[in-house]
């Protein structure tokens, strides 16, 4: 908020964190199973594809058994990355504080 010619920024505690960081765990949660959303409990059920013949279509549609092995795989690692912020940390750094 700007008042008297002087600005007040809030910066949440996640924005001290490491950009790649904050995106491994946002992709970890877009790619969690949400059993409150009927139907669209899966990703797969939740990112569509353009079909040249049928329009908009679930992945689900395409993979009704699950993704391939190989974005299972990617999917899994993300999930396991994301539990592990301390290495994340490591990995990628903390960003420092921003003085006044």
């Amino acid at each position: 908020m700007r008042r008297d010619r002087l600005s007040r920024v809030l910066f949440l505690p996640q924005y001290r964190e490491a950009l790649a960081t904050r995106y491994i765990e946002f992709i970890s949660q877009a790619l969690q199973t949400y059993p409150e959303l009927p139907g669209r409990q899966r990703w797969l059920d939740r990112v569509f594809y353009d079909h040249e013949r049928d329009g908009l279509q679930s992945l689900s549609t395409m993979w009704p058994n699950g993704a391939p092995m190989p974005i299972r795989g990617v999917v899994s690692t993300l999930g396991f990355l994301a539990t592990r912020r301390g290495t994340l940390r490591m990995a990628f750094g903390q960003q420092g504080e921003i003085g006044a």
